[in-house]
């Protein structure tokens, strides 16, 4: 008898050579060895930092002004 997986969604996305790379060696450098471990990991706790680029620059401006 087959028993039904608790996990039972399969997701799937596409990335180039130069992104696959980058995943492979952050999952070596966190010391996880296979790739489903690695992007469920990442999916449930990783970080998403999220930077408004006209908020720095404007800093950047009124830091040179009071220079």
């Amino acid at each position: 008898m087959k028993q039904k997986l608790a996990r039972n969604i399969a997701l799937t996305f596409r990335v180039d050579e130069k992104e696959r790379e980058l995943i492979n060696q952050r999952m070596k450098a966190a010391g996880i060895s296979t790739l489903r471990h690695f992007l469920l990991k990442m999916a449930l706790n990783g970080r998403v930092i999220s930077v408004e680029m006209d908020s720095i620059a404007e800093c950047n401006r009124l830091l040179l002004f009071c220079a």
